[in-house]
């Protein structure tokens, strides 16, 4: 949860609730998440491999990326949302390493 604190230094909230397990290096993965106008959103993407290579886009439903921001660092990376308007958008991320064949993640979000 790294990866949260410059956001709850601005205000945001960290949900309890994430979306964890193992997966093979390089494989998308997807979570549906409802989302509110108004609202503005983090999501965190961590591993704990030192050559983890992140990518982490949130969609409409259109298939358009709505993500204001990316940032990534050796253990994490995070992507800030502002939907347009309220509904279910899809996050996917991937995590990939040249060393390790499957990794460990975690996905975990906030909002403000």
């Amino acid at each position: 949860m790294e990866a949260a604190i410059p956001f709850v230094k601005k205000g945001f909230i960290v949900r309890e609730d994430y979306w964890n397990g193992e997966v093979k290096s390089g494989q998308r993965l997807m979570v549906k998440h409802q989302m509110f106008k108004g609202n503005e959103y983090a999501f965190w993407l961590g591993c704990p491999e030192d050559d983890a290579v992140f990518e982490l886009l949130v969609l409409d439903e259109k298939g358009n990326e709505i993500s204001l921001d990316f940032n990534a660092s050796q253990y994490f990376a995070s992507a800030r949302v502002n939907p347009p308007k309220t509904g279910t958008y899809t996050v996917i991320f991937s995590v990939s390493s040249k060393r390790a064949k499957s990794l460990y993640w975690a996905l975990a979000y906030g909002y403000h």
